[in-house]
């Protein structure tokens, strides 16, 4: 994984999420996550956004939220700061202990 890359397309950040790209567009919509685009025109994710992508997996797939619930609790993590940058660290921990155990599995 390269840690200088700023961006991202949408297949990099599904292999990265492991959340498919028809479900990637749909959050992308939903939870109204603006994308620039790049010299390609092709819309881009930043290291922000894939944060973004894996608190709204966590909210659906750990803690079961609906889409509205998802809205209500990305509201109130990102009013409170502080507590966000909690997550978002927490989440990238997450990442990265999966990636260990990815790598621990294979034969």
């Amino acid at each position: 994984m390269n840690l200088e890359k700023k961006y991202y397309t949408f297949k990099q950040v599904s292999n990265r999420t492991k959340v498919s790209i028809p479900t990637l567009k749909f959050w992308v919509k939903q939870f109204r996550i603006q994308l620039p685009k790049n010299s390609a025109g092709r819309r881009i994710f930043s290291e922000e956004d894939i944060e973004k992508i894996l608190l709204i997996k966590h909210f659906r797939n750990q803690e079961k939220l609906t889409l509205s619930g998802i809205k209500r609790k990305l509201a109130t993590s990102s009013e409170a700061q502080p507590k966000r940058k909690i997550q978002e660290t927490l989440l990238w921990i997450q990442k990265e202990l999966l990636l260990i155990k990815n790598i621990l599995e294979q034969p």
